[in-house]
């Protein structure tokens, strides 16, 4: 059985799930819970730095997906 450990957000002691055994490192609190993928989109956003954050392309995909719109087919019914 897990023992407790300090939550890495709030830093109270919580006992891990067993199911999630050592790998789970928050508390269930709903702050901790909402907290730990805002944080997690940080750190992958600062190891990945070197990744061209260029819109351009996300815009043309969307400009030529509306210019031919008309042309997609009917959905079946």
């Amino acid at each position: 059985m897990p023992e407790k450990k300090p939550c890495g957000i709030c830093r109270r002691w919580f006992k891990p799930d067993p199911r999630a055994g050592k790998r789970q490192r928050v508390c269930s609190a709903a702050a901790c819970q909402s907290e730990r993928p805002r944080r997690n989109a940080a750190a992958w956003r600062e190891q990945n730095a070197q990744q061209p954050r260029n819109l351009a392309h996300i815009h043309a995909a969307s400009r030529t997906l509306a210019a031919h719109e008309r042309h997609r087919p009917l959905p079946r019914s």
